[in-house]
């Protein structure tokens, strides 16, 4: 008898902390969090917004957090956001521009807060950068494209610049935008190449080579997944290359101009905290960076015969360097 009163009480002890530990999870902040991708530092954004909450008071303490990737898929998304929903999360932080398109299709109610996100407003998420009208706030991964063809023009001529972009993407689709926006002003031509899925871009990126000096690598996921095929094209053909995000700088493209993904995500962190403390996401402007970081692999510019031209980027202050 005792036996079984031990056991009984021991039974009610557990279910007792049990449900005291859910009623106290039921006392948090619930953010969810949605990266669209493992690439062009989405992890590295997630990391800024956790570490400027904790910064802000808003820790483990206080908040659940429920990180997902949608594995470069906008179903997954979609999935992703319902099932937040169910959830009732207070607020969904989304990194990437897919990410918060597809977060925006499914509420106009929960607080979203865009982290790496290139253009807000050609994206339809926002009316305006200083005031959304959404439910929508956040940090943007904006780059000035001009500023990306004066760096090309420090090591190619930048007269024929080719954009690999998927038609399927925002954010890739826009940057092809700003570019067809400045050829006429900065005296270029660019030619832009859709990649429908990663197999391809072998293959379209040879449909470039004689046509352009050098080549944008656009935002896109499904283009990021066929950088070794480009890179492949690109080294042989002596083409320079360049992109937005620094992580492909480590995998061979020759020079990129970048938002610092770690710091996108801190700045985030602060619209997170504004609006947990009570501010509406369309009071909050949505912002960039003030600084960019330029990027140097001289490794590939010694492949394309370009190393020489590469060093004067380097003395105009760039932040990372290999190959040195």
């Amino acid at each position: 008898m005792g036996r079984r009163l031990f056991i009984l009480i021991l039974l009610g002890l557990t279910l007792g902390l049990f449900f005291v530990s859910g009623a106290l999870a039921q006392g948090k902040i619930k953010i969810g969090i949605i990266r669209y991708s493992d690439e062009l530092g989405y992890p590295e954004g997630v990391k800024g917004v956790i570490e400027q909450l904790k910064k802000e008071g808003f820790d483990e303490s206080k908040v659940i957090f429920d990180s997902r990737s949608a594995d470069s898929s906008k179903e997954k998304v979609t999935e992703i956001t319902k099932e937040f929903l169910e959830k009732k999360m207070d607020l969904i932080v989304a990194v990437g521009t897919s990410s918060v398109v597809g977060v925006y299709k499914e509420t106009k109610d929960i607080p979203i807060v865009c982290a790496m996100i290139f253009d807000p407003v050609g994206a339809g998420v926002a009316k305006s950068w200083e005031s959304s009208g959404t439910n929508v706030t956040g940090a943007s991964s904006w780059v000035d494209m001009s500023a990306i063809v004066n760096a090309l023009k420090q090591v190619c001529p930048a007269k024929q610049i080719g954009v690999l972009y998927n038609e399927e993407e925002k954010n890739s689709v826009l940057q092809l935008e700003e570019f067809r926006k400045l050829q006429g002003k900065m005296g270029f031509t660019v030619i832009g190449a859709n990649v429908t899925k990663p197999e391809e871009t072998g293959e379209v990126t040879r449909s470039l080579v004689g046509r352009v000096d050098s080549i944008f690598i656009s935002g896109s996921s499904t283009v990021s997944k066929g950088l070794g095929a480009i890179l492949e094209v690109t080294n042989k053909s002596n083409i320079a290359t360049a992109a937005h995000t620094q992580d492909k700088l480590e995998k061979g493209v020759l020079l990129t101009l970048s938002a610092n993904s770690f710091r996108l995500g801190e700045l985030a962190g602060k619209k997170v905290a504004l609006v947990l403390r009570g501010a509406k996401p369309s009071d909050i402007p949505i912002e960039t960076l003030k600084t960019y970081d330029l990027a140097v692999n001289l490794k590939t510019a010694d492949a394309i015969g370009a190393k020489v031209s590469a060093k004067r980027l380097i003395l105009k202050g760039a932040a990372k360097v290999i190959g040195e």
